[in-house]
């Protein structure tokens, strides 16, 4: 049984900036009101929203974009959070969880085999290696570029999402990336974080 077993949608933004000190544009990802969480939920069926919870990092910042969030859906999702709360706990209430960069949570998720989504539109941002690593994933319907595709694909598995994980994770496209991105990661991976890891699967 993964750990992530819950009944929860959740929705772990990445931290929003009010600006770029060095871009003149901020990037879609960053930005606190155009970010693709907002498109992508409201793709999702009233039942879906209602189980939604927006889990926001954090920061100042996040008190702004907690504000769009309830001034474009009102209560229609189950709850929204920006306190310290370390994501792990978060994770154990998730069915499934959203994300829209690589980042921490990517490498928790993976490494725990929880379910998740990753939404990025555009993967030139990314360097080569993960960047084909990343194509991979797409494949496994685990990565989306499009915010509408991702919403129909929550919408119509959601009652089967152990079931489309755990085939997932057992196809050896999969097992390859996951074996590959700690392996070549492990040296820029805290120890510690592995550790707190490694005690959350026993």
């Amino acid at each position: 049984k993964n750990l992530g077993s819950g009944k929860d949608i959740l929705f772990l933004p990445t931290k929003n900036h009010l600006y770029d000190p060095i871009l003149v544009n901020l990037a879609k990802k960053f930005h606190p009101s155009k970010n693709l969480n907002y498109e992508i939920f409201s793709g999702l069926s009233k039942k879906l929203k209602k189980k939604t919870i927006i889990k926001l990092f954090p920061s100042k910042e996040s008190i702004i974009t907690k504000g769009i969030w309830m001034n474009r859906f009102g209560n229609s999702f189950k709850e929204i959070y920006f306190s310290n709360e370390k994501s792990i706990t978060f994770f154990k209430k998730a069915k499934i969880v959203i994300l829209d960069d690589i980042s921490t949570a990517f490498y928790e998720l993976v490494y725990l085999n929880i379910p998740f989504i990753l939404v990025i539109e555009n993967l030139e941002q990314f360097n080569g290696k993960l960047r084909s690593k990343l194509k991979k994933l797409k494949k496994l319907k685990i990565l989306f570029s499009n915010s509408s595709e991702a919403a129909r694909f929550l919408n119509k598995n959601s009652e089967n999402i152990d079931l489309w994980w755990t085939r997932q994770i057992n196809t050896k496209v999969f097992r390859d990336i996951k074996k590959s991105l700690f392996n070549e990661s492990k040296k820029d991976i805290d120890n510690l974080l592995i550790k707190r890891l490694l005690k959350l699967k026993n």
